[in-house]
């Protein structure tokens, strides 16, 4: 028998203590009846599965008779009384044909108190765990008479006692596959074992691919020299990084999604003004990145209109990729994470074999001796690619993060996340600008070409064989890439109420993004379509930029964990509306579209601040209004928001002291 069949399973339900003391907190008008009502259902139906699930533990142990069940068994028993365990024996000297018992562990004697009716857990960002359990001192405080908690515990099914098994039918094995439960509450503890480690996984499948060298036909559109472009990437990757890693340090704390945990700096019912713009722009980029696949793939596949009427590459591609992002964002859980891992080493590996086939070919010396040029285009090409390649995906930080352990440290979280998000993007992105601008051996025209499409213009000027192999590694990535932003859109989804499970949720993605995708592919030219990405990109990257402002500095002020179930209450720790923050991402916003440039269709209204300063041409060749954005984003909770968090903090940290007194008068131990 595994190890593993010797620990009793989990206690799910209340105690009659911790159920007295939930009750009593329960208001006394007829809403709160209804909420002690809903919740002895509840409880009662909790109890019932507990003392099922035990009874079939019981007889199985029982029916096993080894000296390791046995004494799992006696530890259970004492348990359920109160009763310290005992100690392991050596069980080799008991029975020396016994099965290797270096696995078996001793039943765990704490048990994770539940949330329920306003509790909430509270982690220091040290590795100190706490559990407040109450609501707001600002919540309404009326004696419950109407609700007796002596005479409704009376309506809870007795437990069957734990030493009289109970015959039930096995329960039926989970599949071994099967689609997450997507919800916005807090990730189950039990679910949070994620290391740290499992950030540079994530993220790897992001930026550990073929295409951070796209920045090198980024930054090919710009007047500047490679150390420049170097300082560039640099930069918009080190800026990148912090938005992003600043969500997960964040979903490491409370184990919630991104969006969700922007009410907590926005309020509960304010947050839905810049979350729908989030979840806007994550199906802008969802489709930006179908859209950009059909385009590499009908220049790799150009020849093939010479001998069938339709670009078949062109077609299957994206169809393809489409449908395997769909079905990992449906799975996500361990499946997406998998993914993750497989695409960004794949990603990696092939990058750094491109790097070590090429770096031969380049004039090292001639891009290091380049004379430097615009140090306006340099800044505004950094923007540029930190609105694509960072503040894109400021909104999933907390996202891929919500299942690591409590007990991770904030600073190793960060700086693995680091590795992904900064060191390999400036060093993939580096080199793709010198293999744009220093092949000596193709020629001039080569830039151009590989400015058009790095993987086909490798194919056409003698690599053949490693064209082939960045193409399918791009495939690969692409398919993730697009799985992460499509689980992230269903997240954004539920935050904002639109509860779909991910059955419904993804085929609907798909079917949006395609559509969208279609429409520019078959409505205007691939040099217009350029134009246009790159305007809305920064169009949606100013309000992006202000939420990401106010969201970090947000994360960083606070200590302790979110109070989560005021993350769904209006009367709670953070009210309805954040009105200065609120106000300060709507002006933040306002004065960075007023800095930006666009001249596609629609768009053609921004930048009406430039004219009015000095130097306007400055101000819109940079786009620099996004990093004005973001500065006020920043400068706004620090400014306004430090005494409202700490006393936040005060009060939450007041109801756990309570409680702990409490749990200490009665003699209740956790």
């Amino acid at each position: 028998m595994d190890s593993s069949s010797y620990i009793p399973p989990s206690q799910r339900s209340l105690s009659d203590s911790d159920l007295q003391e939930a009750l009593g907190r329960v208001r006394s008008d007829y809403k709160g009846t209804l909420e002690a009502m809903a919740f002895l259902e509840e409880q009662a139906k909790l109890r019932a599965e507990d003392n099922a699930q035990f009874s079939t533990w019981v007889e199985k142990m029982q029916q096993n008779g080894t000296p390791q069940a046995l004494w799992a068994l006696e530890n259970a028993m004492r348990q359920r009384s109160g009763l310290p365990p005992l100690p392991a024996p050596n069980f080799n000297q008991i029975e020396n044909d016994l099965p290797d018992t270096s696995g078996v562990l001793l039943p765990s004697s704490d048990r994770e108190a539940p949330q329920v009716l306003g509790s909430a857990w509270v982690e220091v960002e040290t590795e100190v765990d706490t559990a407040p359990t109450d609501l707001p001192s600002t919540a309404p405080q009326i004696s419950p008479e109407p609700v007796s908690a002596d005479s409704v515990l009376q309506s809870v099914a007795a437990p069957v006692p734990s030493s009289v098994p109970v015959p039930v039918p096995d329960p039926v094995p989970a599949p071994s596959l099967a689609a997450e439960v997507i919800t916005v509450d807090s990730e189950p503890r039990v679910n949070r074992r994620s290391q740290a480690i499992s950030q540079f996984w994530a993220w790897l499948g992001l930026s550990g691919s073929v295409l951070p060298f796209g920045m090198g036909a980024i930054l090919g559109q710009f007047d500047v020299s490679f150390l420049q472009g170097v300082l560039a990437v640099a930069l918009a990757s080190l800026a990148s990084a912090s938005v992003i890693s600043i969500g997960s340090l964040a979903g490491k704390r409370s184990g919630l999604a991104t969006v969700f945990l922007s009410r907590a700096a926005f309020g509960v019912g304010a947050n839905a003004a810049p979350a729908i713009v989030l979840v806007l722009a994550r199906v802008f980029w969802s489709s930006l990145l179908l859209w950009s696949l059909f385009v590499m793939s009908e220049s790799v596949d150009a020849s093939a209109s010479q001998t069938i009427p339709f670009n078949g590459v062109a077609l299957v591609a994206p169809v393809a990729v489409l449908i395997i992002a769909s079905a990992l964002a449906f799975y996500g859980g361990k499946v997406l994470f998998k993914a993750q891992q497989i695409a960004g080493t794949i990603g990696a590996v092939v990058g750094l074999l491109l790097i070590s086939v090429t770096t031969s070919g380049i004039a090292w010396n001639d891009l290091l001796l380049e004379s430097n040029r615009s140090w306006v285009a340099t800044f505004a090409s950094a923007t540029l690619i930190f609105s694509i390649f960072g503040l894109a995906w400021s909104g999933t930080g907390a996202d891929f993060a919500r299942k690591l352990s409590a007990s991770q440290l904030g600073a190793k979280v960060v700086s693995l996340a680091f590795i992904s998000l900064a060191i390999i993007p400036t060093l993939f992105g580096s080199f793709g600008l010198a293999l744009a601008r220093g092949m000596r051996t193709f020629g001039p025209e080569f830039r151009g070409a590989y400015e058009a499409n790095f993987v086909s213009a490798l194919a056409a000027y003698g690599y053949p064989w490693l064209a082939a192999v960045l193409g399918v590694s791009a495939l690969v990535s692409l398919a993730v890439i697009l799985a992460m932003s499509q689980y992230s859109t269903n997240l954004g989804l539920h935050a904002l109420g639109l509860k779909l499970r991910p059955i419904v949720a993804q085929p609907a993605l798909a079917i949006l993004v395609a559509l969208i995708a279609g429409l520019v592919v078959y409505s205007v030219s691939t040099d217009f379509a350029w134009n246009l990405v790159a305007d809305y990109a920064v169009f949606f990257a100013v309000p992006m930029a202000a939420w990401s402002g106010i969201f970090a500095a947000d994360v960083l002020i606070r200590r302790i964990a979110y109070h989560e179930i005021s993350l769904s209450r209006t009367y709670g720790f953070y009210k309805s509306v954040n009105v200065l923050n609120l106000a300060g991402w709507f002006v933040a916003s306002v004065i960075g579209l007023g800095l930006v440039d666009a001249s596609s269709p629609g768009l053609t209204w921004l930048g009406y601040l430039a004219p009015s300063l000095t130097n306007p041409d400055y101000w819109l060749s940079t786009n620099f209004g996004v990093l004005v954005a973001l500065a006020i984003g920043i400068l706004v909770p620090v400014a306004t928001g430090i005494p409202r968090i700490k006393r936040q903090e005060a009060e939450v940290l007041a109801i756990e002291a309570r409680r702990t007194e409490l749990l200490d008068v009665l003699g209740i131990l956790e």
